[in-house]
């Protein structure tokens, strides 16, 4: 599965604790990420089809909330010069 890069160390999280959540819920399945040093936005994620599918699920779910947080929390304590801004937060689902 693909994720950017940019955002692999905020979801290994502290201690990988999120990662260790995401594997206990979908059955054991290997998350492994590239190395620090790559560019590569491939996740590797091995197991059962189902058990898979439901960790790239979470996965895809834990970017995208992180991404909302960023816009909601971090850019408006930003300054922004003339209230404008470069990056277009997505919309949050209901």
């Amino acid at each position: 599965m693909d994720i950017p890069h940019a955002m692999h160390a905020s979801l290994q999280s502290a201690k990988g604790a999120l990662i260790r959540a995401v594997r206990d819920e979908c059955g054991g399945v290997l998350i492994r990420f590239p190395s620090a040093t790559s560019n590569s936005d491939k996740i590797l994620l091995k197991g059962p089809a189902e058990d898979v599918e439901l960790a790239k699920r979470l996965l895809l779910d834990l970017a995208n909330d992180t991404v909302i947080a960023v816009c909601f929390i971090l850019l408006p304590l930003a300054a922004v010069p003339f209230g404008s801004s470069t990056f277009t937060c997505p919309e949050r689902e209901p």
